[in-house]
């Protein structure tokens, strides 16, 4: 009887095992044929500071010459056909990175995000540029003079403009300082401000406003600002160690980065339309060659890549897209619609938008206002995150890149020359969206604690975090979607 038994015991271990190899083969396999299925060239647009399409396969990341750029997107294209539908519908998703980032680190972010969005039935494609620190600003001081490049010049006079670097960062300094101080005690004393109280009463109302009529209203919903008090402590005392660094670093990152910061700008541009396309210089003794320069066409390789996608998308219906940017990403996003606005984005998601509200009020609004079925979403920090988030053992000065930006990096001469990702400037800008499209326009701010309860979808809390696919899967549709009203009324008590 025991023999028996035991007998029995086997065979049954023995079939679940057969079955646990199995499932698990089969999961492996699975997996393989995602990560297999990946190819850079199949995905990835990768454009250099000239607006020149890159081999994204090996290193050096080589230029890929003028007559191969249709070869190499009919290759994305024909993937794109071959796509399966969902709902009837193929889904294409354009994802765009912003600033200070290198070839190496979006390289291996798409990779990482291919098998995750696909499994959602997209086709992604990865808008990779040339956004460098150091690049960005060895290319100002050595080559860049007022948007035209010098080849010979740019060097030789490249001392002067490190002179004139300095000399903003010195004779700014109280300016800087000013912005810095006011950042520092708004991210300490939140609700001693005017500011604070103003547009949490905004906020009230657009609460009310969709809870009365969510059809034509917006939707929007902002993350608890309070934190632990232990945290609270931590960090006062950290800045009381730092801030003499923090104060006499500000000027000279706000000299140097704003010289970054304009040429990153340019590199947006320069994915559309190539600096060759304008420069006569170099053409000798070919006059038939510089009167072809009264028709050139957009050159850059983001130009021809949205006109492939355009022929497929308007040969064959059936194609819906998403666009997700992030931080100065949204610049290149915006140039996109503005450009090639007769294609189907359905969603067009933002997050922490570098791009000011005014460019985007240009480019995005129109296009919502002709295509019913699209959605906005906008995408923020928590306001004290904004103000608070700290660098490199928390040396220099505190606060989020939009932060920056608006305060010292950039010279905004109204509030629409301001960035549209910061909850505080987009808070008091929601006038600018007209009424017939404000019930398809969707702001969310997260919390202010990475630890906070609620956020099953993620909670960035650093501008950085948003495109952390580890933490947040943020191509699904709940990591855009605002809080409900009964996590908003729960929210706005704590407020």
């Amino acid at each position: 009887m025991m023999k028996r038994v035991l007998t029995l015991v086997q065979s049954k271990c023995l079939k679940g095992g057969i079955v646990m190899a199995v499932l698990i083969a089969s999961t492996t396999s699975a997996r393989e044929v995602i990560n297999n299925s990946y190819s850079p060239t199949k995905h990835v647009i990768m454009v250099n500071g000239r607006g020149e399409l890159l081999n994204p396969e090996n290193k050096p990341y080589k230029e890929i010459d003028e007559n191969e750029y249709a070869r190499y997107f009919e290759n994305i294209i024909n993937n794109i056909k071959n796509q399966k539908t969902d709902n009837g519908k193929k889904k294409i998703l354009i994802f765009v990175h912003g600033g200070l980032n290198e070839f190496d680190s979006a390289l291996e972010r798409a990779k990482r995000l291919y098998p995750e969005i696909s499994k959602d039935n997209y086709y992604p494609v990865f808008i990779i540029w040339k956004s460098g620190l150091r690049s960005s600003y060895f290319e100002h001081l050595f080559k860049i003079r007022q948007g035209v490049v010098y080849r010979y010049w740019g060097p030789v006079t490249s001392p002067f403009y490190l002179i004139a670097d300095f000399g903003h960062a010195l004779t700014h300094a109280p300016i800087v300082i000013f912005h810095q101080i006011t950042t520092d005690l708004k991210s300490t004393f939140p609700k001693s401000f005017t500011g604070y109280k103003n547009w949490l009463e905004l906020y009230e109302e657009l609460n009310k406003r969709y809870g009365a009529n969510p059809n034509e209203a917006i939707n929007i919903s902002c993350g608890n600002i309070e934190w632990p008090l232990i945290k609270s402590y931590i960090w006062i005392f950290k800045y009381s160690l730092t801030f003499p660094i923090k104060y006499s670093t500000a000027p000279f990152i706000a000299g140097m980065g704003k010289s970054s910061l304009r040429n990153m700008s340019r590199r947006t541009k320069t994915l559309f339309r190539k600096p060759s396309e304008f420069d006569i210089r170099d053409i000798k003794n070919d006059h038939e060659k510089v009167r072809e320069a009264l028709d050139t066409q957009p050159t850059g390789a983001v130009s021809q890549f949205m006109e492939s996608l355009k022929g497929l998308v308007h040969y064959s219906a059936g194609y819906e897209m998403t666009l997700i940017g992030h931080s100065m990403g949204t610049i290149v996003l915006n140039e996109i619609i503005r450009n090639y606005g007769d294609l189907p984005y359905k969603n067009i998601v933002y997050m922490a938008a570098a791009c000011t509200i005014g460019d985007f009020e240009k480019s995005v609004i129109p296009y919502l206002i002709k295509s019913q079925d699209s959605k906005f979403y906008n995408l923020c920090l928590n306001p004290i995150a904004e103000l608070c988030e700290p660098y490199y053992f928390d040396m220099p000065p505190r606060g989020s890149l939009l932060e920056w930006i608006d305060n010292f990096l950039a010279s905004p001469e109204i509030m629409l020359d301001r960035t549209l990702g910061k909850w505080e400037n987009i808070i008091q800008a929601t006038h600018i969206f007209p009424e017939d499209i404000r019930g398809r326009i969707y702001i969310k701010a997260f919390a202010a604690d990475p630890k906070e309860h609620g956020y099953p979808e993620g909670n960035p809390t650093r501008h950085a975090d948003f495109t952390d696919y580890k933490k947040n899967k943020f191509w699904e549709e709940t990591f855009w979607k605002p809080k409900d009203s009964e996590t908003n009324k729960r929210i706005l008590e704590k407020l």
